[in-house]
């Protein structure tokens, strides 16, 4: 019997407003997630993370459903661009999160030995996609997170939610501190003023 992967699409409105917290009113775009191994509490408990994260910036979010699927090369990050290509939904302005039970490094991931546990990664905005980009130009654009790092994930230290925070925070165009890997003067880490640039990852 096969290890069952549960794709987990769930539907999610992302309202960005100006004000201090989400506006119930504001445009809504639609967010899909996809899973391994995870329950409805794990998914409620990190779809409440992931929107507290994001309430100060005024971005909210509204759960409209969850769906699942097994594929067992999918839930261990093999055929990503299959699974992407078969999964995705919505338009260039939908966030796709897949909740997968194994992410390892590819042995052209820069900076990290091939092979390595990776907690998640997401793709940054592209420029010059609209509304009447063809769907198949952004097919791989969203977000693989381990799945073990949902809250009541098993991954001890990392099972809070906080990874799926991280990574949505890539796909609204936040970078990393060490982007460019420099504190040269003319390198401006992640663009923010308020967070001074590094050579590495404190993690290192």
């Amino acid at each position: 019997m096969p290890t069952p992967s549960i794709r987990l699409l769930s539907q999610m409105g992302m309202g960005i407003s100006p004000g201090p917290g989400p506006d119930p009113s504001a445009d809504k775009r639609r967010v899909h997630w996809s899973t391994n191994y995870v329950s409805d509490t794990m998914i409620t408990l990190q779809f409440s993370y992931l929107a507290r994260a994001y309430t100060n910036a005024s971005i909210g979010f509204r759960l409209l459903g969850i769906d699942r699927t097994t594929n067992d090369t999918w839930a261990a990050n093999g055929d990503d661009v299959a699974m992407k290509r078969a999964l995705r939904r919505g338009s260039y302005s939908s966030l796709n999160l897949y909740y997968q039970s194994m992410l390892q490094a590819a042995a052209n991931t820069p900076g990290i030995p091939a092979g390595s546990t990776l907690l998640g990664f997401c793709s940054l905005p592209a420029a010059g996609v609209t509304a009447t980009t063809p769907h198949s130009s952004y097919t791989l654009d969203g977000c693989n997170l381990l799945a073990a790092t949902m809250p009541g994930g098993n991954l001890a230290g990392y099972n809070l939610g906080g990874t799926t925070a991280h990574e949505v925070g890539h796909w609204n165009g936040l970078l990393h501190t060490f982007n460019g890997n420099s504190c040269d003067p003319g390198d401006f880490g992640d663009y923010v003023a308020d967070t001074p640039q590094e050579m590495t990852s404190t993690s290192e």
